[in-house]
């Protein structure tokens, strides 16, 4: 078993809390990025571990970041970026296990 706590310390890395009824219903997709593993040394592999997705709350334009644990993305920088040149928002909502862009 992994130990979080240790003497009275834990790290935020290792919190865990769930995003439903804490972040907007709908929010503005502003970034994806891919995390990957690191090795015995700390080193980055080139596996893939999450996705984060960066988001904006567009009530109070508040930023925020959503690590999804899987390997691939709903969404591809690409068409992001492409959406942003021509001034169009990829609005996104995460709820009930599903994710809706």
């Amino acid at each position: 078993m992994k130990v979080v706590i240790d003497n009275n310390i834990m790290k935020a890395s290792e919190l865990v809390i769930f995003a439903e009824d804490k972040i907007p219903e709908i929010d503005v997709l502003k970034n994806v990025r891919l995390s990957y593993k690191m090795d015995a040394e700390g080193k980055k592999t080139d596996k893939v571990d999450s996705v984060r997705y960066d988001c904006v709350n567009p009530d109070n334009f508040s930023m925020f970041t959503l690590k999804v644990e899987t390997t691939r993305s709903v969404v591809i920088q690409e068409i992001l970026e492409s959406f942003r040149r021509t001034n169009v928002y990829c609005y996104s909502s995460f709820r009930d296990n599903y994710t809706t862009i």
